[in-house]
């Protein structure tokens, strides 16, 4: 609660995460190929998270990011979760 008002990158929106990801390789000494996804989410949820992901091709590994992303921001559970690994 910031000032009397739910913020809404804590809450999230249920309904809908808008965002767009770069795909970066990492990694292409074995299969799944290891890939690096960059997400950025626009307002409300206007943050960048960096997620290393193994994958068949760039697509899934994409894919799976932008999953990754909106089941963060769409609930406050998982959300809470990643804040408590960043803080450690």
């Amino acid at each position: 609660m910031l000032n009397g008002h739910k913020s809404p990158i804590i809450t999230g929106d249920a309904v809908r995460v808008l965002c767009s990801c770069t795909v970066d390789l990492i990694s292409k000494v074995m299969r799944p190929w290891l890939f690096r996804v960059t997400v950025t989410g626009l307002p409300p949820h206007n943050c960048t998270r960096v997620y290393e992901i193994a994958a068949k091709s760039d697509n899934d590994a994409a894919l799976l990011g932008l999953k990754i992303f909106s089941d963060q921001m769409s609930t406050l559970t998982p959300l809470m979760d990643y804040i408590a690994e960043r803080s450690h």
